[in-house]
């Protein structure tokens, strides 16, 4: 299921990450194929959008879209046999960002919600975040989670702590690494690869002019096309490190499955900018039990336009969140303590031991989270 996720995210990584380096142009009455090379020269330019996104999932398969069994799992509950279900996954996130210095965060107001069926459980989530120059706020809302019976203590005290909340999470001060840079040769980031690799391969393949149509007031063309099978494997294979051959083998399966599905882009007439694009296509493993559909669609408008995003005036901090789920974690263990018959003592439900949990793995940073990379 793991890979399953990663191989999805790349997808929405190439679309919601890379648009930045799709790119723009002034007059118009040139071709569909022109016009498709000149967007991937002028999205560079653009520093801010407007974003609507929608990603469908659905299919066969031989684990939960949402891994709370691998999750109770790991906290020591939990069932995880993996057995072939029917499920269902839609993400939608809605809102907008803008870049304002070079080598800096953007800032961002995005609005998130997440609704699944695994089988016979159903659940849903929504969440917000809001960006800024020195934090990032997020709250979550509506957790509605399908989980084991020895799990819901555990839930219930995080849906008690981060629920209707906004938490703030401080960005780290990047001063001090600057310092300590100063003379070295600074390595490419992953954006910065992406973009020597896209200036002289193409990201898309043209395939066809569909049709010339209207979104959000702007005149567009919409082509059909293909990702580019030699951008791909520069992007995701040439010059990685694998943990062994198996590794390699299925993210060379994986690029092959990404260079079948079916893309259509709508792109100015006059601006060449990117305002909606639509990926849909079978996504099928033996090996991981995955026979499904994804459908993912995005749109972009209001480029270059400033962003304003509002600080919370109220809110608790990561530290004070953990606290306080640790807090009701142990007394929602009390209320569910066993006393002996003999009264010389009670016995205390098996608690997971969390110095020992893989938070490293569990932690979620947002300030990593960089659109135009």
């Amino acid at each position: 299921m793991k890979k399953l996720i990663v191989s999805l995210a790349i997808v929405v990584a190439v679309v919601a990450g890379g648009w930045f380096v799709l790119n723009n142009m002034q007059g118009g009455g040139v071709s569909p194929e022109a016009l498709l090379e000149k967007m991937q020269e002028n999205m560079a330019d653009v520093n801010s959008a407007k974003i609507n996104m929608l990603v469908n999932l659905e299919g066969e398969f031989a684990s939960d879209l949402i891994p709370i069994g691998d999750v109770a799992g790991m906290l020591g509950g939990g069932d995880t046999v993996a057995e072939a279900k029917t499920g269902k996954l839609v993400f939608e996130m809605n809102g907008a960002m803008e870049r304002k210095e070079e080598d800096k965060s953007p800032i961002s107001t995005l609005d998130i919600k997440v609704d699944y069926e695994s089988g016979e459980n159903v659940g849903s989530l929504q969440a917000a975040i809001r960006a800024l120059e020195k934090a990032t706020y997020f709250k979550l809302s509506e957790i509605n989670l399908e989980v084991p019976e020895d799990m819901k203590v555990m839930v219930n005290a995080v849906k008690g702590a981060v629920s209707d909340k906004w938490i703030k999470n401080e960005k780290k001060d990047e001063s001090e690494d600057v310092d300590m840079e100063d003379g070295l040769e600074k390595e490419m980031t992953p954006g910065e690869e992406i973009e020597n690799i896209l200036e002289d391969t193409p990201l898309f393949l043209f395939e066809k002019e569909i049709s010339g149509e209207t979104i959000h007031g702007t005149r567009t063309s919409h082509i059909s096309a293909k990702f580019n099978p030699e951008a791909l494997n520069a992007i995701m294979l040439e010059n990685k490190e694998f943990a062994d051959d198996e590794a390699k083998a299925k993210t060379e399966k994986m690029i092959e499955q990404v260079a079948g599905l079916d893309i259509g882009l709508w792109i100015g007439k006059k601006d060449a900018l990117l305002y909606k694009l639509d990926v849909r296509g079978p996504i099928v493993s033996e090996e991981e039990g995955v026979d499904g559909m994804v459908n993912a669609s995005m749109e972009l408008y209001d480029h270059n336009k400033s962003v304003e995003v509002e600080e919370p005036e109220t809110f608790s901090t990561v530290e004070e969140v953990m606290q306080q789920v640790m807090g009701a974690v142990l007394f929602g263990s009390m209320g569910n303590m066993n006393f002996d018959a003999s009264g010389e003592g009670m016995e205390l439900p098996a608690m997971p031991d969390f110095d020992e949990l893989p938070m490293d793995s569990m932690e979620v940073n947002l300030d990593s989270i960089n659109f135009d990379n």
